[in-house]
């Protein structure tokens, strides 16, 4: 047990590493946006490669996706249902900080460290599902909801031409094809990009703490405790829905439950200030809820039993 909380605690020590050097002035405040660029098209990419290296398919991995598109059209509805009553501001902020899971610079290097190959490519199926909420679907839904006049159709094509370009997104539909093929991802290959793979989990909870913002205006504080208390109650029922009711193995089941507890989209506070929401303020709700995640997956993890 306690190998498991000094290993959940190296994740909070390096969130607070790139914190504390943005703040005394090491990193700028725009930097943490090279880091990300190494994240998104080299570390997480790197480590979806890797984790499948020795993957056997298995078809009904494909529900995983299926639950990853339900899990936020689920997030989706009950932002919808809890915000009808409130302003176009209000109702953008409940929306686009209830969806989406921040799988690929979160939930992935954290499964890479505790669970291995196995619980990475479980993330991948689920992110397949996610990841067009989580990347502008959920912004699209959004925004047909408090502003009906906007063309739908024409806003999800475009969404959909942006999945084709985020690296992470077509790396997974690209492996998920070639080992559904029943072929395997040559070692050659593996042993490459293992380094890379290797650094995702220090660079992804760097990359966090650079972008961590606590700034709020007065009154906002009940506001972002709302918020949190809503997305957080729900995720860890949806969790001991997924672990206890999920005809899956233990070890899928672990995974989700686990997943289900994921941060909010990075993405989620410049939506929510394109949609005329107070952006700050989901940007401070984002990264208070992240640092609950770490405590939150750590503790399951715990309880798990998982070394």
């Amino acid at each position: 047990m306690w190998d498991v909380l000094w290993r959940a605690c190296s994740f909070l020590l390096v969130i607070c590493a790139g914190y504390f050097l943005r703040r005394r002035g090491v990193f700028g405040p725009k930097e943490y946006t090279v880091v990300q660029r190494i994240v998104m098209n080299l570390t997480i990419p790197s480590a979806i490669i890797v984790s499948f290296g020795d993957f056997q398919m298995d078809p009904s991995l494909l529900a995983v996706a299926a639950l990853g598109l339900g899990m936020n059209v689920a997030m989706m509805a009950l932002g919808a249902a809890v915000s009808r009553r409130k302003s176009r501001g209000e109702r953008a902020l409940y929306l686009m900080n209830l969806c989406g899971y921040n799988v690929g610079c979160f939930a992935l290097p954290f499964l890479q460290s505790f669970l291995g190959s196995y619980g990475v490519a479980l993330a991948c199926f689920f992110d397949v599902g996610n990841s067009p909420f989580a990347t502008g679907g959920g912004y699209v839904i959004t925004s047909s909801l408090i502003d009906r006049q906007k063309d739908a159709r024409s806003a999800l094509m475009n969404i959909g031409r942006k999945l084709l370009r985020v690296v992470p997104f077509v790396t997974y539909l690209i492996v998920i094809a070639y080992v559904s093929l029943g072929l395997r991802i040559p070692g050659v290959v593996i042993t490459l990009l293992t380094p890379a793979a290797n650094a995702n989990a220090f660079v992804s909870m760097l990359l966090i703490g650079m972008m961590v913002d606590f700034h709020m205006e007065p009154g906002d504080g009940k506001e972002a405790a709302k918020v949190i208390a809503l997305r957080g109650g729900f995720n860890l029922l949806l969790a001991a829905g997924l672990y206890f009711l999920l005809p899956m193995g233990l070890e899928a089941r672990r995974v989700l439950a686990i997943l289900a507890l994921s941060p909010i989209s990075v993405l989620s506070a410049g939506f929510t200030a394109d949609l005329g929401g107070p952006g700050s303020l989901s940007a401070s709700i984002n990264s208070l809820y992240a640092l609950l995640s770490v405590i939150a997956m750590s503790v399951l993890v715990v309880l798990f039993g998982i070394s």
